[in-house]
């Protein structure tokens, strides 16, 4: 698992996960980017705009991030192909 911050989005950052185990759910540890009792969200970049995966108040612990049951959203006039997930994932959190 990787977290980069967005150097210029202040409260964004990006989530990558290797998950060669193919868990279907993994702890991800979002404290570099997110303060304790802070709201956060974390959506999936391939379905930017459907609902979160995960969100709530962060209170420093690991969170459970869902690996399997991710849709991917579907270009227009196109079947989606097959989401990365379980194995491979980005997210996109939000403070």
């Amino acid at each position: 698992m990787f977290l980069r911050r967005n150097a210029y989005e202040p409260g964004r950052a990006h989530v990558v996960v290797y998950n060669w185990d193919r868990d279907p759910t993994v702890e991800v540890d979002l404290s570099e980017a997110v303060a304790s009792g802070s709201p956060f969200e974390l959506r999936d970049a391939q379905n930017y705009y459907g609902a979160p995966v995960v969100s709530g108040t962060y209170d420093g612990s690991l969170v459970a991030v869902p690996m399997t049951g991710l849709e991917k959203a579907s270009p227009i006039g196109t079947p989606a192909p097959p989401h990365t997930a379980p194995e491979f994932a980005v997210f996109v959190l939000f403070t």
